[in-house]
């Protein structure tokens, strides 16, 4: 616009050139600006909303995932669900590294609570993405919650396997072995985690209940009041501190 802008200048400022030359540049100037106005309007159209944007983009582009999945957390703002998951699926088939995608189809079986068909999902994803960290973290949590330790374990090995400088990742497995009766390598895991991220709260609480198990009893209180200090508000800790005293006679000082 800027070059047509000067070279309409250019033109019309040439006294000697007829007035039907210097006429016809600022008539197709106009011409054009109205032509790029009239598109420019119908694009603010489009880019109106997010709805707007994702629809038109899920109609022009069908076979692109990226859009596809959009228009499908348009649908699930909306509250339609099943067409929502419909447009996830179909995102997933047209590319299947479409991490986004995938925990899309997880949100809408987390929001109805459906952990066995969530883990079906989890596994589906890996099928399709062997390596995919976050399939193999959330699978082992929605295992936990199933009460399938033994099988968690092995998802959250993984997950540590894949990103070993996760705190999260070895604080979950640390849980999993807890819950599998096997404290001391609890215990190593949530001291990994600790080593990696010494402000993990639940790492710490975890570490405080597995030194219990192993007979550690002054550590375990260590650590326990260290968890308080971190956050004199958190109530798991606070718990679990007035359990243990009420259970002994004398609990060690802080």
């Amino acid at each position: 616009m800027l070059l047509l802008a000067g070279a309409v200048l250019h033109l019309t400022s040439r006294e000697r050139l007829p007035r039907s030359v210097r006429v016809a540049p600022v008539v197709a100037g106009v011409a054009v600006a109205a032509v790029l106005g009239t598109l420019t309007w119908r694009q603010c159209a489009i880019w109106r909303s997010t709805e707007a944007l994702w629809t038109y983009a899920a109609r022009v582009s069908p076979d692109s995932s990226i859009a596809v999945n959009g228009y499908g957390w348009v649908l699930w703002e909306k509250g339609r669900g099943e067409e929502a998951l419909a447009q996830f699926r179909r995102a997933v088939e047209l590319q299947p590294g479409n991490e986004v995608a995938h925990h899309n189809i997880w949100s809408v079986y987390r929001s109805r609570g459906q952990n066995d068909e969530l883990i079906r999902e989890y596994q589906r994803s890996l099928r399709l993405l062997p390596n995919f960290y976050d399939a193999h973290l959330n699978l082992g949590n929605a295992l936990m919650r199933k009460g399938d330790y033994a099988a968690a374990v092995q998802s959250y090995r993984k997950a540590v396997e894949l990103r070993p400088r996760s705190a999260d990742a070895h604080a979950n497995l640390a849980m999993a072995l807890a819950r599998s009766g096997d404290p001391e390598a609890a215990r190593r895991e949530y001291e990994e985690a600790l080593r990696l991220q010494p402000h993990h709260i639940k790492a710490r609480h975890g570490l405080a209940t597995a030194l219990r198990r192993l007979g550690r009893e002054a550590e375990a209180w260590q650590q326990l009041h260290a968890v308080l200090a971190i956050d004199p508000n958190y109530a798991p800790a606070r718990e679990l501190l007035e359990k243990w005293a009420a259970s002994a006679a004398t609990a060690p000082a802080p």
